[in-house]
């Protein structure tokens, strides 16, 4: 069975730690992505951030940290790429 994965954006994060904001896990969320410390959908972020939300704000509302809430949005755009 395939574990969790924790995908990044930045390529020059590949000589250094990479973060572990997003998480993709078969047993969370049925493999969508998420925010690994909260569990809300990555493309809920993304959703809100086009309607007007800042990341100040949502950090704050999913106790995360406004880098998490950056590398969703990274991820996303990304994705949609």
């Amino acid at each position: 069975m395939l574990g969790p994965l924790f995908p990044f954006t930045q390529e020059s994060l590949l000589e250094t730690k990479p973060p572990r904001s997003v998480l993709v896990d078969p047993a969370r969320s049925f493999g969508r992505p998420v925010l690994a410390n909260a569990y809300v959908r990555t493309e809920v972020v993304e959703a809100r951030f086009r309607a007007g939300d800042g990341i100040a704000d949502m950090a704050r509302d999913y106790d995360v940290s406004v880098p998490d809430i950056e590398e969703a949005l990274r991820f996303e755009r990304r994705r949609a790429a």
